[in-house]
């Protein structure tokens, strides 16, 4: 059976906060190895966990709720008391994942991107992403290597043939440069 802290301190079960502290404060004088001695170290330590339990508000509820059974195993000696069992808490079964919500909400999801797509429109063809593709326009730099730049659609503007890697060659009717991202050589030709 587990000790009773308001017996240890000293309190009724319905002592205030305030009262609690002034209590343990009058208990530790009294009971401190320093005063009264090595002997009372076990006292001491039961007086320690009674306030730590009591003057904690979590605590104590918790420790009024433990105290409980034995407040009704008392009653039930007093003569004419009746006492009815605590039916026992009703058990929770196991969690579960919402399957049904997460299904619902990427459907609707993409539902929202496949309508968003169908209905913006087209991206810009010749938005410069600085990424050289067959097809886009290129110029060389002071370095000699290729980038893209927008298209002006003149003559003699360099296109991109085709990109090739490092180790391989262009063929020889286009101008071979080294691509400015580093990706692989750019075969250029003018545009007519």
């Amino acid at each position: 059976m587990t000790e009773d802290h308001y017996r240890v301190l000293g309190v009724s079960p319905s002592a205030s906060g305030e009262e609690i502290r002034s209590a343990y404060r009058r208990e530790a004088r009294r009971l401190h190895p320093d005063s009264a001695g090595s002997a009372s170290s076990a006292d001491m330590a039961r007086l320690n966990e009674a306030y730590r339990v009591l003057s904690d508000p979590g605590r104590r509820v918790m420790y009024d709720r433990s105290r409980e059974p034995m407040r009704t195993a008392a009653d039930d000696r007093s003569p004419g008391a009746s006492h009815r069992p605590t039916p026992p808490p009703s058990p929770i079964g196991p969690a579960r994942f919402p399957w049904r919500f997460v299904t619902v909400v990427a459907l609707i999801g993409a539902g929202v991107v496949l309508v968003g797509a169908l209905t913006s429109p087209p991206g810009e063809e010749g938005v410069v992403d600085g990424v050289l593709r067959p097809g886009s326009c290129a110029e060389i730099d002071v370095e000699s290597f290729a980038r893209e730049v927008p298209c002006t659609l003149e003559p003699g503007e360099l296109v991109v043939d085709a990109l090739v890697p490092t180790d391989q060659d262009c063929p020889l009717s286009t101008r071979s440069h080294l691509d400015r991202l580093g990706l692989g050589r750019a075969c250029l030709v003018p545009r007519p």
